[in-house]
């Protein structure tokens, strides 16, 4: 509520598990987009298959949960982990970006994905670098950076006039009392 009325135009949630999405619609009127809901739209709106590069094996669990409630499990042919923890990404960019370039590569030859998600925020701006290494390889598919597109389609909403559906996200009823979050709800 606080971004309504500070004129914030849209919410866009910096991390590819969407934690928060449903009950943020709920509670704003604005726009309000996950990155992996909005990545994986955008991959099967340009190709027939796509992968996730993520960062741990344990996280493909909860990409493989998202790609099911999302609905995109016909599109999707798995989520490959780099073996780095989100704190270390920037400690050797370098050896990340080779590592998600050779998993994206096999994504694409031996599971036949034909779109790359990068399945964590944290791997901003290693898009370029996975696209350039698979079209050495003879593969031009997208590489999509999760965070500059959640911010475009956005931007894009927000021009266009248009926000999440009240049928499907009931406003919530700020007036009932919920006892032991008045500090939340009524901030001073």
């Amino acid at each position: 509520r606080k971004a309504e009325r500070d004129k914030i135009d849209a919410l866009v949630i910096d991390c590819m598990g969407d934690p928060g999405l449903g009950v943020l619609r709920e509670a704003v009127s604005i726009p309000v987009l996950g990155v992996a809901q909005t990545s994986m739209s955008t991959a099967s709106s340009l190709a027939q298959r796509f992968g996730i590069v993520t960062v741990l094996d344990r996280i493909t669990t909860l990409m493989n949960e998202l790609v099911d409630l999302y609905g995109y499990e016909r599109q999707y042919v798995g989520c490959r982990p780099v073996s780095v923890a989100v704190l270390n990404i920037h400690e050797d960019i370098g050896r990340v970006k080779k590592a998600l370039a050779e998993e994206s590569l096999r994504l694409v030859k031996e599971d036949g994905a034909a779109a790359i998600i990068l399945g964590c925020t944290g791997f901003f701006g290693c898009a370029e670098a996975i696209g350039e290494h698979l079209r050495a390889e003879g593969y031009n598919v997208p590489v999509i950076d999760p965070v500059p597109l959640t911010i475009g389609v956005a931007a894009s909403l927000v021009n266009n006039g248009l926000s999440h559906s009240q049928v499907s996200y009931p406003p919530f009823d700020a007036t009932k009392p919920i006892q032991g979050f008045d500090a939340l709800l009524n901030p001073a």
